[in-house]
């Protein structure tokens, strides 16, 4: 697999009738292929996958988590603005595989629901050798 292999799946329009689709708020799951070089150490935090939002420029209210697979604190995320991104944040050695699951909410002005939601699974594949210049 490769960055090329990945995948995003749209929702579909829901019934009018269906409350459980209605209120369900994931609108994209998406399956995100990286590969990375094995990394002896990181001076700075480098950002592995970058998310924009469309339709919430006015007034963007993200929330991006990792809801699993960040048991060992290798990455972290950051919002600003319409923009979210995944950042690796401790130096990675390879051959190594990390499996992450994300979930990008954008809420209402007042933050109190959720207006959509988006599912991203990232699959980190690490090389064995050894790259010491980041």
């Amino acid at each position: 697999m490769t960055e090329k292999d990945s995948v995003v799946c749209h929702r579909g329009p829901c019934d009018v009738m269906d409350i459980e689709c209605l209120h369900n708020k994931t609108m994209t799951i998406s399956w995100q292929f990286l590969q990375l070089p094995s990394l002896e150490f990181i001076r700075a935090p480098v950002t592995i996958v970058n998310i924009r939002t469309t339709g919430y420029s006015i007034y963007p209210n993200l929330s991006l988590r990792i809801t699993h697979g960040n048991e060992d604190g290798y990455f972290q995320t950051s919002v600003m603005g319409d923009k979210a991104a995944l950042m690796l944040i401790k130096p990675l050695k390879g051959p190594a595989e990390k499996r992450l699951t994300m979930t990008l909410e954008n809420w209402d002005i007042m933050a109190d629901y959720v207006i959509s939601r988006h599912v991203t699974h990232v699959y980190v594949m690490v090389q064995g050798v050894l790259y010491t210049g980041v």
